[in-house]
């Protein structure tokens, strides 16, 4: 165990299980699902810093690490993540078995480069706030505010862009000040890179590159057409704000029965897509602020599982209080949606001439 612990301390990373499941038999008998949680900018001073550029997979973009499979005879390397062959440039020649370049030694399975003429100049922060618009109006009142703070509080310099979702996901061009512009994608379904280029015009009147991996300027991307949707936070200030000013309710018919539809995953599917797209390597943050569970397209919450942690949640407030007052009070905390369902789950009871409360058990 401390083995593990130790990687933990060294690569910032923190995996569900220990053992990736050999078969597809095995991955579906897991319970919790294989994941990892990251963390890129925990403190490690015995992190090596390399004073030149990665070498990249042609194909894939990986980085050439202690995992990949080497030929120290014919001088190339095997991506150990698409399995692309790639030769090593000019000055890895001299690379032999006894002689290593500091990102093949085995003990650095994480190592920093530090920004030199080939990886070009550094990029500035780049935020992206992704918005739930499926709240009551009282929230949608408190969330412009705290949005407003927020855009005045970032760099002059910084890159930002601006996504709403409910039951559509909404991309807004921020570069478009003449009017209101945005690109909607359905909640229901996948949106795959593919799609963003394609569908968000990035390549309009250009051929498109047949690489298979297409992110940013250096395969073909024009500035201005990343500048659509991600603007330094001094030019798209007004924009951003009447963007904000304007924002409502998503006014799509829900019936009577149904919950929200909120659709959560594909909104950060499309935000990371995009990231992915405009700004690849660079240090970008997807701001989300969710009103409440996913209810449509990857990744919902389906309604027997919300059922679920609404009741560990009123359980858990339950042995917490002493009276229904302070449970009600610590439900709507929680969430005014939570506090309003409370009243479904009291039972009162006249015993004698006492009056008394209980919470029925679900």
């Amino acid at each position: 165990m401390s083995e593990f612990l130790d990687l933990e301390t060294q690569d910032g990373i923190r995996m569900t299980w220990n053992v990736i499941p050999g078969t597809k038999q095995d991955a579906t008998n897991c319970v919790v699902p294989v994941s990892v949680i990251y963390t890129p900018l925990k403190p490690n001073l015995s992190i090596p810093v390399l004073p030149y550029a990665p070498l990249s997979c042609r194909m894939c973009r990986s980085i050439l690490n202690p995992f990949s499979v080497v030929d120290f005879v014919a001088k190339i390397w095997v991506c150990s993540f698409c399995f692309q062959r790639n030769h090593f440039p000019q000055h890895y020649n001299s690379i032999l078995e006894n002689n290593l370049p500091a990102e093949l030694f085995p003990q650095y399975t994480t190592v920093e480069y530090a920004s030199t003429s080939e990886t070009g100049p550094v990029e500035p922060p780049v935020f992206l706030f992704v918005v739930d618009t499926y709240m009551i109006e009282e929230e949608i009142g408190y969330l412009k505010s705290a949005l407003a703070q927020a855009i005045e509080l970032l760099p002059d310099q910084s890159l930002v862009g601006f996504i709403t979702f409910g039951t559509y996901v909404q991309v807004h061009e921020l570069g478009f000040g003449f009017l209101p512009k945005s690109y909607v994608f359905k909640g229901t379904k996948e949106v795959t890179q593919e799609q963003i280029l394609d569908q968000m015009s990035f390549f309009a009147g250009k051929t498109k590159p047949t690489s298979c991996v297409i992110a940013g300027a250096r395969d073909g991307l024009s500035a201005e057409s990343i500048a659509r949707f991600l603007l330094p936070a001094s030019e798209c200030e007004f924009v951003l704000n009447s963007v904000i000013e304007e924002l409502q309710k998503d006014h799509w018919p829900v019936p009577a029965d149904k919950r929200s539809s909120r659709c959560t995953g594909v909104a950060l599917s499309v935000a990371a897509s995009l990231l992915g797209v405009c700004v690849p390597g660079s240090g970008a943050r997807i701001m989300a602020f969710v009103g409440g569970p996913s209810t449509e397209g990857p990744g919902s919450v389906s309604l027997s599982a919300f059922a679920f942690l609404f009741s560990e949640l009123v359980q858990y407030n339950q042995t917490q209080v002493d009276n229904i007052t302070e449970l009600e009070r610590r439900l709507e905390d929680a969430g005014y949606a939570v506090g309003a369902r409370v009243l479904e789950l009291l039972c009162h009871t006249e015993k004698e001439t006492q009056r008394r409360g209980r919470l029925q058990d679900l």
